[in-house]
């Protein structure tokens, strides 16, 4: 529901996926276009699964609509390796 949440705001995106060697790369490729100015050193984070065969990926940036946060949404759980988008 967007009277959820306000836009623009600060959100964390969690991605859960197979631990592949270019699957963080392939997830930010797939959400570029909706947050064209992401500093990855800055607002990307990842930690494996306690046996390396999973990868979480957090992305905290600021999502300037409902519209915006829903195709990072679609995109992300278009990739085979996706098991959960938070």
């Amino acid at each position: 529901n967007q009277d959820l949440i306000s836009f623009p705001t600060l959100y964390t995106i969690k991605v859960i996926g197979v631990n592949k060697s270019n699957f963080v790369t392939e997830v930010l490729d797939l959400i570029s276009n909706d947050l064209k100015n992401l500093n990855i050193d800055e607002c990307v984070s990842t930690k494996l699964s306690n046996q390396n065969k999973y990868i979480s990926i957090n992305i905290t940036t600021v999502i300037e609509s409902l519209d915006t946060l829903n195709s990072i949404h679609s995109n992300i759980k278009k990739h085979k390796d996706v098991k959960l988008v938070l």
